[in-house]
């Protein structure tokens, strides 16, 4: 009887490493996880490590081309500066009005240069052609109290860049009077439409667009009778010529809107001014 309580003091000893025993497997288990974690870790920051080694060793390439290029570019702008302009005659001119002399760069005789030679293309001037007709009496001009010259506006273009006679807010006066009204006075107006460029040795032909507004005023300019009309000429521009004279006329028809009609007329010409 007195050996039951030394039973049961040996049965606990036993329990409790049974206990310590399961611990300790588990510790060793959660460690062999941590020192696997640390290997992928370190496996992760190695691979890392190389790729920047490697972008490293690409940027320096690049860098040196770079250098290469920048040395390239510096000897060529050195060598451009150091080599002199050439030097070329003064070409020879001819009187203005006249074409060239053989012989002196121009058209067949040797005008064969790459460099251009450019003219200003002008309206030299302006007249009515014909009148309007009865149905305008103001327009006429032959009306006692009643003369009334063609109120236009002109719009003339060359490459769609142009100018505008006489302005936006204002209008010049085209007198066609008489029976049945022949062509009235020129206006002279000589001015610069367009300057245009053409190679030497070439003959180019330029369109002029023209565009004729005759705006009624007074009284007239509340009866919505204004007529409006359109043309195209052109100019053939050679380098040979100081001058492309004489004067091309066009003539405008005055044919749409209002019931007046009428007819204006414009003469244009080209000048060269550098060649």
């Amino acid at each position: 009887m007195a050996k039951e309580p030394k039973i049961v003091e040996n049965a606990a000893t036993s329990g409790v490493g049974e206990s310590e025993a399961v611990s300790t497997g588990s510790g060793a288990e959660s460690l062999r996880g941590e020192l696997a974690e640390v290997r992928e870790l370190a496996r992760t920051l190695m691979a890392a490590v190389q790729d920047m080694r490697a972008q490293a060793a690409r940027n320096e390439l690049v860098r040196g081309a770079i250098e290469d290029v920048r040395a390239d570019v510096r000897a060529a702008s050195h060598a451009m500066l150091m080599t002199p302009a050439p030097v070329t005659a003064a070409e020879p001119r001819t009187a203005p009005g006249t074409p060239a002399a053989p012989g002196k760069g121009c058209g067949s005789c040797g005008c064969v240069s790459s460099d251009c030679c450019c003219f200003d293309i002008k309206v030299w001037q302006v007249r009515a052609l014909k009148p309007q007709m009865v149905t305008e009496p103001g327009d006429i001009g032959d009306i006692p109290l009643l003369v009334n010259a063609l109120e236009m506006q002109m719009y003339f273009t060359v490459d769609n860049i142009g100018v505008l006679i006489p302005g936006l807010g204002s209008t010049i006066d085209l007198r066609a009077d008489g029976i049945p009204g022949g062509p009235g006075p020129w206006v002279v107006l000589d001015r610069v439409i367009q300057r245009v460029c053409i190679p030497r040795g070439s003959v180019v032909t330029k369109t002029i667009m023209c565009q004729a507004y005759e705006a009624d005023e007074g009284a007239e300019s509340v009866q919505g009778k204004g007529e409006f009309g359109e043309a195209m000429g052109s100019i053939t521009l050679d380098c040979c010529m100081e001058r492309i004279y004489p004067p091309v006329p066009v003539d405008i028809a005055l044919n749409m809107g209002g019931e007046g009609r009428g007819i204006v007329q414009a003469a244009f010409y080209a000048e060269r001014v550098c060649c």
